[in-house]
């Protein structure tokens, strides 16, 4: 999938949301991707850190509000709490 990037160097992951007409946000397809690059670079034991970051610009600003009828409710985020390590972030924010 072109709007969710994932690349391994040097031991550092980087996992880039690339959609900046929609801000970021993100359908179920790209969360189900985004997801699964965070298990795969959980899953290396090369990997030492994970990066997640946007296209200049954009970030994330969340569920595209347009996509949640395309999947059934049980499949809904259903992933993230299977995260296989600690993890912090660090933001920009206006406030």
């Amino acid at each position: 999938m072109d709007e969710i990037r994932y690349g391994v160097d040097a031991g550092v992951a980087t996992l880039t949301i690339d959609r900046p007409a929609k801000k970021g946000a993100m359908t179920f397809a790209m969360l189900a991707e985004f997801t699964a690059r965070i298990a795969e670079a959980g899953a290396d034991p090369a990997v030492a850190v994970l990066v997640v970051t946007g296209v200049p610009g954009s970030f994330c600003a969340g569920i595209d509000l347009a996509d949640p009828a395309s999947r059934a409710p049980d499949d809904r985020g259903a992933g993230g709490e299977r995260a296989p390590r600690s993890s912090c972030s660090r933001g920009r924010g206006g406030g």
